[in-house]
């Protein structure tokens, strides 16, 4: 049996994502959590009432990949109408968290209303927020669909962990390989000279 590593932090905005979990089980809340980083869609968490059933991430699946959301600092949380994927979680969230600390009432406030308000539909990976016409660059005819797609997510992977150089270098492929692309293009500016945001 391998031990995990030990849990850490992971702070989306005033709160750490273990405080949506712990607000999520305390309600017996059934959806889809998704997991940005800025504008890029890191993962998603599924639960069924309340308790974590699902982790995806390019790259990783299951307690895998809950371990890796797991490690992120910074990260924001939207609820999707998304079904909830496959049970391939068996372990409970909490092995792969530190126990978040204590909210006060308001904040408390903050997550029942995060958690109460309409759903927000579902997103595309990596979307600019605001693309410019020019952005809108067509596909070439003999471009390699698959091998941009996986490029894109492991580059969204290799920033989903952090790994500049290597994101870097994915997203110049995928530009390689769809030039002008706006999703690659924006997501190396986000890159910038001193690495991520």
């Amino acid at each position: 049996m391998t031990t995990a590593a030990a849990p850490s932090p992971a702070f989306v905005g005033a709160f750490g994502l273990g405080h949506y979990l712990a607000y999520a089980e305390r309600l017996g809340h059934t959806g889809r959590l998704e997991i940005r980083a800025g504008i890029l869609r890191v993962g998603v968490i599924d639960l069924d009432h309340g308790v974590v059933v699902n982790a995806e991430l390019p790259g990783a699946i299951g307690e895998r990949a809950l371990e890796l959301l797991g490690r992120l600092r910074r990260a924001e949380v939207r609820r999707l109408e998304d079904p909830i994927g496959a049970r391939c979680v068996t372990r409970p969230w909490q092995d792969f968290f530190t126990k978040p600390p204590e909210l006060t009432a308001s904040a408390n406030e903050q997550l029942e209303r995060f958690f109460s308000t309409e759903v927000q539909g579902p997103r595309p990976v990596a979307e600019p927020e605001v693309a410019s016409p020019e952005a809108a660059v067509p596909r070439s005819l003999g471009e390699s669909s698959n091998a941009y797609e996986q490029a894109f997510r492991d580059a969204v992977a290799a920033y989903a962990r952090r790994d500049r150089a290597t994101a870097r270098r994915l997203f110049e492929r995928c530009l390689e390989l769809r030039p002008g692309d706006p999703r690659a293009k924006h997501n190396l500016e986000r890159l910038g000279p001193e690495g991520l945001r």
